[in-house]
């Protein structure tokens, strides 16, 4: 049961990887590089605005952000979290939880 569980999981993930790769290369062909960087900003933005947070929840100082670079990147620059061994946990989850809660935040009427 339990290796049954753990191929699906495993099989589960590698699909959605796949899945993005492919997606992401469908992108890059259809469109120009720095039209896709625009469209993204925005949750590129979210991203690292999410890492950030869980820098300050977590007791680690910010040193510098990028929300934006042109190719379509941006960047977290910060000192080690106080919160130690789960603090580096959080900071890298956080955007998982900030761009899942911008969404509902979306969705909601």
């Amino acid at each position: 049961m339990a290796l049954t569980a753990f191929l699906n999981l495993v099989t589960g993930v590698t699909l959605l990887i796949v899945s993005c790769y492919l997606l992401r290369e469908f992108w890059l062909r259809a469109l120009p590089v720095r039209l896709l960087a625009y469209l993204a900003a925005p949750g590129i933005a979210l991203h690292e605005l999410s890492h950030a947070l869980g820098c300050v929840l977590t007791g680690a100082k910010v040193l510098k952000i990028t929300l934006f670079r042109e190719d379509g990147s941006g960047e977290v620059r910060h000192t080690a979290p106080k919160l130690k061994y789960a603090g580096e946990v959080i900071i890298s989850m956080a955007p998982l939880v900030g761009c899942t809660l911008a969404f509902w935040l979306l969705g909601r009427r």
